[in-house]
């Protein structure tokens, strides 16, 4: 790699973000060009880069992105995108007192429809909630469930629970209770063995729903205080088909940084290595093919 090689990049760095070891190894995660991530180890020994847009510039002006190894691997910038949809998804209890376009809410609800189905079954329905007066016998049902739950548990945590606002019915502008139609496509290729997968995928079109509606800026909270027999009375639900999900979705008053309940101290989100078996469950030294994988995962956790 010549001086002039690396004269031409340093040219290009403008002062802008830190550059890290971990960028540094993204860029090789990514399936960058090998010159690039061998040029990104040099500059950053070197002190030449010490910003991370400048390599990413470096990488997007002077090299091809789309990698020779893995074609399908996503440029970086989309990669982040849905990173950080992921780690900025929320349960929305707050929300603003505006409408969600039709154009944004057919997105969010074509995104919930692309989500994987055992046996390609596709067994959800979604019922869209405008009506006030449906949802005022949904809020009132909440109230009766709320109070009913707060006998589980001994004070000050049943003060605490009470206290908490779990649910946005009257102040989203659009509820949506999504179902599950175990008999939507007869013999399901993939179910026979656990026959619950087909409420599992429609868990996954509720995953892929919150997790588009964040990119569209769209707040999404889950109402889980609410009886099953009473919800489906409400919305004239078939007795064979399952209520899954009932969400509030529309313009939060903020995205909170952190969950709200680890914010008012319910419960911590727990460290995933804690969570990691290798192999079998009770496996307590794994093999050493597992080191690259745990280093990173430190250093992402760092991060």
């Amino acid at each position: 790699m010549g001086s002039g090689f690396i004269s031409s990049i340093e040219d290009t760095i403008k002062d802008t973000g830190d550059l890290t070891k971990v960028h540094v190894r993204e860029m090789a995660v990514a399936k960058v060009n090998s010159k690039v991530y061998r040029t990104g180890l040099l500059l950053l020994a070197m002190g030449a880069v010490n910003r991370i847009s400048s390599l990413e510039f470096y990488i997007m002006k002077s090299m091809e992105i789309d990698s020779l190894h893995t074609p399908d691997v996503f440029p970086i910038e989309e990669r982040r995108g849905i990173y950080k949809a992921i780690y900025a998804r929320r349960d929305i209890r707050h929300f603003r007192d505006e409408p969600i376009p039709g154009p944004v809410l057919a997105r969010i609800i074509q995104a919930a429809h692309q989500g994987p189905s055992v046996g390609f079954m596709q067994p959800w329905d979604l019922i869209l909630i405008r009506s006030v007066e449906v949802r005022a016998q949904i809020k009132e049902l909440f109230e009766r469930e709320r109070q009913a739950a707060a006998c589980f548990f001994d004070e000050p945590r049943r003060s605490q629970y009470l206290s908490l606002k779990l649910e946005g019915i009257l102040e989203s502008p659009i509820n949506l209770c999504i179902t599950c139609d175990p008999t939507r496509a007869g013999e399901v290729l993939g179910r026979n063995s656990i026959q619950e997968t087909d409420v599992y995928s429609t868990c996954c079109a509720v995953q892929n729903l919150w997790l588009a509606a964040r990119g569209e800026g769209v707040g999404v909270g889950w109402v889980s205080v609410l009886k099953m027999p009473q919800l489906r009375k409400i919305l004239g639900i078939p007795p064979h088909v399952i209520p899954v999900a009932y969400l509030c979705l529309g313009y939060p008053v903020e995205f909170p940084t952190q969950p709200t309940l680890q914010t008012a101290g319910w419960r911590d989100r727990l460290p995933v290595d804690g969570l990691l078996h290798y192999d079998d469950w009770d496996t307590g030294n794994p093999s050493p093919e597992w080191d690259d994988f745990k280093l990173a995962l430190r250093e992402e956790g760092d991060g």
